[in-house]
């Protein structure tokens, strides 16, 4: 039986335990209020005043890390995350903050780590099971990323941009029908007005030869999102088929005003240009697009250096057509050659 004075130690020590838990619990629901008002820096101050007083509880830890995120210090923010793990190590929440935040950092095999133990402790978390769709689809795994893009759509079934990238994928594998019945279910549940199910149907409907219906949701993608170039190629890229050529240069030239850098535009454009019979200004547009291919690693520039061959030829430059001709079997045109996934990340990376 404890003696007086050891009672007198024992609720002395739950006194500051208690005056300690309560000052933390203090700091932590106003660094809560702080945070919920986009007020970062105050978030984190007082957090860190909640620290003082508690120096194991993982949420806190977690919150600043957060906090540290919006202000894109990513280090500091890492840093937080990582030791609202190290305290809880079955901390879910903070395993798929961490692991968020790698991925937009590009450090894929680190993100795909922690999404992977964030599912391990909780499987039906539609999140993590959408996030480790993405990952895999940007390594280009495919079948895997498929799988975890059908269970996060099993668990949350309106998610339209998570069916559009399901539906990207069948494109990707070609499986255009497939890819076409997603974006259409997407367009269904599409209540924000996105546009990629527009653009990915109007890439599958030109997989398909079928023109006027590329052209038809590639004019519904542009109307929702003008500014982004790649719609502008592949509607032109359509309307070519149509022999829509004035409609087509535009389309080109307005991608190339969004997106100066992109090989594929000059190459299009270059061809629109040879099969106008303009030889002259095909082989100008083959130069560049070869000379901005230099720019990515990866990028396989084989049809450039074909096509122009033929430019070159139908203006009676036999040597270069000769030359070019060398120069794409070398790199192995056409079999190395993909018109839809040349520029994707699978295929290039930036140099």
């Amino acid at each position: 039986m404890a003696t007086l004075p050891e009672m007198k130690h024992l609720v002395y020590i739950l006194a500051i335990s208690l005056l300690f838990f309560s000052c933390a619990e203090k700091f932590e629901d106003k660094g809560w209020a702080a945070l919920s008002n986009n007020d970062y820096e105050k978030s984190i101050k007082y957090y860190k005043r909640a620290l003082i007083f508690d120096k194991h509880n993982p949420k806190t830890y977690h919150d600043i890390g957060y906090a540290y995120e919006e202000l894109d210090d990513d280090s500091l923010a890492i840093h937080y995350y990582s030791k609202a793990i190290e305290i809880d190590t079955n901390y879910a929440h903070a395993y798929r903050s961490r692991g968020f935040l790698l991925y937009t950092l590009k450090q894929l095999d680190k993100s795909e780590r922690d999404y992977i133990k964030s599912l391990e402790l909780e499987p039906d978390n539609y999140t993590a099971n959408r996030n480790l769709g993405y990952i895999y689809k940007d390594l280009c795994l495919y079948d895997k990323a498929r799988i975890f893009f059908e269970k996060s759509i099993e668990l949350n079934p309106n998610q339209p941009r998570v069916i559009e990238g399901l539906a990207s994928i069948e494109f990707d594998l070609g499986y255009y029908y497939k890819c076409i019945e997603l974006c259409h279910i997407a367009i269904e549940n599409n209540d924000k007005g996105i546009s990629s199910p527009y653009g990915t149907l109007g890439l599958a409907y030109s997989a398909l030869n079928i023109w006027d219906s590329s052209v038809y949701y590639l004019n519904h993608a542009i109307q929702i999102e003008p500014d982004f170039a790649t719609y502008y190629d592949n509607r032109g890229y359509a309307l070519v088929p149509l022999g829509r050529f004035d409609e087509a240069l535009t389309d080109y030239n307005n991608a190339i005003k969004l997106d100066s850098l992109n090989p594929n535009f000059f190459l299009n454009k270059a061809d629109l240009f040879y099969n106008t019979g303009d030889y002259k200004q095909a082989i100008k547009n083959y130069d560049k697009a070869i000379s901005l291919s230099k720019l990515y690693s990866g990028y396989n520039c084989g049809i450039c250096f074909n096509n122009r061959a033929w430019a070159k030829r139908k203006s009676g430059d036999m040597k270069g057509y000769e030359l070019d001709k060398e120069k794409a079997k070398e790199l192995g045109y056409p079999e190395n050659y993909k018109r839809y996934s040349n520029l994707e990340s699978c295929f290039y990376n930036e140099k």
